[in-house]
C-alpha cells in the first residue's frame, strides 16, 4: 500500500506510476480548487473533488494501483474500487468497545502496518482471568460474493504477561460468531501478525443487504500480568477479498 498526502496545490502525477496527483484549477483561490486522484496504472481519473477537497487529509492506493481509500482526520470519506478488478484489500471504517476504554489513536492508524496504532484498554477495576478487551470492526466489502477471504490483524499488547487474543468473523446467516473460523494465539509486547483465512460459504461473511464485513478481537488473560493495566494496541487491521 502506498500512502499518499494532500500537501500542495499542485502536485505531478509520476509517468512510472509511483506516485499520485492532487491538483487545483484555481492556485491563488484553494477554496475553488478541484482535486484530482489518478491511477498509478495507467493515469486514468479515479476521483475528483471540490468542496469536500478540504476535509481529505490522506489517501491510501491499493496494490492494485487503480483503487484508492480516501481518509479525513479519523473517518473514511470514500472508498473508490476500479470495477475490472476482482481482488480488494479493505480496512475498518468503523468499530464498537464491548470491554474497555479508548487507548488513543483512530481508524486512520490501522490503514498501515507503521507503529502508529489504535489502542484499547482494561478498565482501572480489577478483573479476574478471562476476557478484559473486546473490540468489533467493520467494514464494506466491494464485492457481496466471494471465492477467498482472509482477515489480518496487527497487533500487540502493552504489558507483558499470560496473555492470548482471539480473533473472530461474524456470520450474517447465522447471526453469530463463526464457531469454525476462528483462530486464539499467544500475545505479547512485540507486535503480530495474526490472519484468519474464511472456509467454506464466504457469502456467510458478507451482509448481502449492504455488503457489511465484521470482525471481533478480545485480550483474554490466562496468567499473571506485569502490570494492574494493560492495554491493546492495533496497527493494521485489513480484509483481502477476492471475487
Amino acid at each position: 500500500m502506498r500512502t499518499i498526502g494532500i500537501t500542495g496545490i499542485f502536485d505531478d502525477f509520476n509517468p512510472d506510476g509511483t506516485d499520485y496527483i492532487s491538483h487545483s484549477n484555481d492556485s491563488f483561490h484553494p477554496e475553488n480548487s478541484t482535486y484530482g486522484f489518478y491511477s498509478m496504472v495507467d493515469g486514468s481519473l479515479l476521483a475528483q473533488f471540490g468542496d469536500d477537497a478540504p476535509n481529505i487529509t490522506k489517501g491510501y492506493f491499493f496494490p492494485d494501483g487503480k483503487s484508492v481509500l480516501l481518509m479525513g482526520s479519523t473517518t473514511v470519506i470514500e472508498r473508490m474500487w476500479d470495477p475490472q478488478q476482482t481482488q480488494a484489500y479493505v480496512y475498518p471504517d468503523g468499530y464498537a468497545i464491548h470491554l474497555g476504554k479508548p487507548g488513543g489513536g483512530t481508524l486512520a492508524d490501522l490503514l498501515v502496518q507503521d507503529g502508529n496504532t489504535m489502542g484499547v484498554c482494561k478498565w482501572l477495576t480489577p478483573v479476574p482471568l478471562g476476557a478484559s478487551v473486546r473490540v468489533s470492526f467493520d467494514a464494506v466489502s466491494p464485492f457481496k460474493s466471494l471465492t477467498s477471504l482472509t482477515l489480518t490483524c496487527v497487533a500487540s499488547t502493552d504489558t507483558a504477561g499470560g496473555f492470548n487474543h482471539v480473533l473472530e468473523m461474524w456470520d450474517w446467516i447465522q447471526g453469530r460468531w463463526d464457531p469454525v473460523d476462528t483462530r486464539t494465539d499467544p500475545i505479547g509486547k512485540t507486535a503480530q501478525t495474526y490472519a484468519l483465512t474464511g472456509t467454506g460459504d464466504l457469502s456467510r461473511f458478507v451482509n448481502q443487504t449492504d455488503r457489511t464485513m465484521r470482525c471481533r478481537t478480545t485480550l483474554v488473560r490466562y496468567g499473571p500480568a506485569a502490570a494492574f493495566t494493560w492495554c491493546m494496541r492495533y496497527d493494521m487491521v485489513q480484509w483481502s477479498v477476492t471475487r
